[in-house]
């Protein structure tokens, strides 16, 4: 079973860490290796490890000299703690529509709501479906604003031929959690640009500071670095074959990230499924769809199915500005099921039988 593997591999990192006496120190050579792989992966020269991803994106958006009277571009559809991020600097989130069934930036919605008060863009990677990152990057420059890439649930992908998290200004990465990677807590943020990098390090009160992560946090991730391809591999395979048989089983869910499937990493596999869903009908198929464990074993008493985020498009207007219907954004938060990529490391289900028991919850629930 490869989550066994992968928890002996981060016990004996531990032991080890704790033996050496290296965990009381600030950092150590985990850290330091950390770093460079998770630099290497992301295609990025500087790097900082942190206490989470948001407190990465604070410290790039502080870096970026970004505060009152600035504006941040943000998907209607997103992580919460990206916004809170934004209001922490004191800058205003502008909300931006999806793309219709997807969890992409509609670009059209961004050229919309771009001014010159627009300092940044967040483009997040979401539920296994990446951003069409290369164009937003391309508009991001002619604009002459920051793109930060949120990239905290995809780590190890990659779009046309480049990493995640190469094409941002700044890179976000998360390690809390049932990440890809994961300490419980923990994120980085990486860059290209020295610059950035130097103020960076200052709003994160280098070495000792508040934002920093522990060195037997570093040595629990890293144990886990090893295995990032094969888990990335292994989840493709999975997700592709349980759409397959899903379509086989008449299963009317649109899966968003077909086109991605050759090159991006599933923390949580997404489908959105009927636009025109409640809030209730959703809340009985995610009952139905957790209550079995695979052959009653006890130790997994239920699938680990969620659904997304709950969209920003009820926010109020005196915390952000809204340029379009965000329709999109909010069909995408009221249909949005995801299921956690720890389904393959268990190795208990196949697809033919999870595609089975989902159509047979699908037809109970209506």
């Amino acid at each position: 079973m490869l989550v066994k593997e992968i928890a002996e591999s981060v016990q004996a990192a531990a032991t080890k860490v704790i033996a050496s006496g290296d965990w009381q120190r600030y950092e150590g050579q985990n850290s330091q290796r950390l770093e460079s792989d998770v630099a290497n992966r992301v295609g990025q020269r500087e790097i900082q490890l942190t206490c989470s991803g948001t407190a990465a994106l604070e410290i790039a958006l502080r870096a970026a000299g970004i505060g009152v009277g600035d504006e941040v571009l943000i998907s209607g559809y997103d992580y919460p703690g990206n916004f809170w991020a934004i209001e922490r600097v004191g800058a205003r989130p502008v909300l931006v529509d999806t793309a219709p069934s997807s969890w992409r930036i509609d670009l059209a919605s961004l050229k919309q709501a771009f001014q010159p008060s627009c300092k940044a863009l967040i483009a997040s990677h979401l539920h296994g479906e990446l951003q069409k990152i290369d164009e937003l990057k391309e508009w991001c420059e002619h604009h002459k604003i920051l793109l930060i890439e949120d990239a905290c649930q995809a780590l190890g992908a990659s779009f046309r031929g480049s990493p995640i998290g190469s094409y941002g200004h700044f890179a976000i990465l998360s390690f809390g959690g049932g990440k890809l990677l994961s300490c419980g807590r923990g994120g980085a943020w990486a860059t290209s640009d020295e610059t950035l990098a130097i103020k960076a390090r200052v709003a994160s009160g280098a070495g000792s500071g508040p934002y920093a992560m522990s060195e037997l946090q570093a040595a629990i991730v890293q144990a886990q670095f090893p295995w990032l391809d094969t888990i990335n591999a292994r989840c493709r395979e999975f997700f592709a074959a349980l759409d397959r048989q899903l379509n086989i089983e008449g299963c009317e869910w649109t899966f968003v990230p077909e086109n991605d499937l050759g090159s991006t990493a599933f923390y949580q596999c997404g489908w959105q499924i009927n636009e025109q869903c409640i809030e209730e009908e959703r809340g009985a198929l995610l009952k139905a769809l957790r209550s079995i464990s695979h052959h009653n074993e006890p130790q997994e008493r239920e699938l680990p199915f969620g659904v997304g985020f709950p969209g920003f498009h009820r926010r109020s207007t005196r915390r952000c500005r809204i340029s379009d219907s965000l329709s999109h954004a909010a069909a995408a938060a009221n249909c949005t099921l995801v299921l956690h990529h720890r389904v393959v490391l268990q190795q208990r289900w196949d697809p033919q039988e999870l595609a089975k028991w989902i159509t047979t919850c699908i037809t109970k629930a209506r």
